[in-house]
């Protein structure tokens, strides 16, 4: 995991910051080696007010990954694959989220990345996953399952799961090849105090709608 860290000076906690003024997104970038895709992004990023910025597949190796960061988003933790440009997630903080990491977890192929931390006067998890196309199901049960222990305080994951959570809204056939106990024994990972993104930044609470009553259309519970 590579951490490109918080800005100097920034501030410990910040008053009255609640978790209803944080703009999420998420993303498939497919691939951020060339520098004028990756300021194109930044750009976006910036100009739809993003707080946290969920990315995944950047295609990023240990030895040669670029920096990911610009002076409105200069906070940015990553998971990167140790030898091929594949996989790989990252998540970004804007100067204006002062995010304070207090532990981390990554996959070492880059598939997934969870942050644990504050807020202001909320502790936050985040994680971005990325699926891999082969044998999605399983992926899906042991990096629920890691994240479960890992988790703190109001949890937001956002990814590029590959596969359908809801078939009979997801597929034309109705049904599905991934089983369903795959995230159902999961599904208590969505609470009332929890978060998912639709559309790339609109956010709406789950409420107490199970894992398996989620489209993939969603990009993050």
């Amino acid at each position: 995991m590579v951490d490109q860290g918080p800005p100097s000076g920034m501030q410990a906690t910040w008053r009255g910051y609640a978790p209803a003024q944080l703009i999420y997104w998420s993303n498939n970038v497919r691939g951020l080696n060339v520098p004028e895709k990756r300021f194109q992004l930044m750009r976006r990023l910036w100009s739809a007010r993003t707080s946290v910025a969920f990315l995944q597949e950047t295609h990023f190796r240990n030895r040669d990954a670029p920096k990911l960061e610009n002076r409105r988003l200069p906070t940015a933790y990553c998971a990167n694959h140790p030898e091929a440009r594949k996989a790989g997630v990252a998540i970004l903080f804007a100067h204006t989220t002062p995010f304070q990491c207090t532990a981390t977890k990554a996959d070492p192929n880059g598939q997934y990345l969870f942050l644990k931390g504050t807020i202001a006067d909320h502790t936050y998890t985040f994680a971005c996953l990325y699926n891999p196309n082969r044998k999605q199901h399983t992926f899906i049960s042991w990096t629920l399952a890691k994240l479960g222990s890992f988790r703190e305080g109001l949890l937001v994951v956002a990814g590029d799961l590959n596969l359908q959570l809801d078939p009979h809204l997801d597929t034309s056939r109705g049904h599905s090849a991934v089983p369903h106990t795959a995230y159902e024994q999961h599904s208590g990972l969505c609470t009332r105090q929890d978060w998912w993104i639709a559309g790339g930044r609109a956010i709406q609470k789950t409420g107490t709608t199970p894992i398996t009553r989620m489209s993939t259309h969603i990009t993050a519970v």
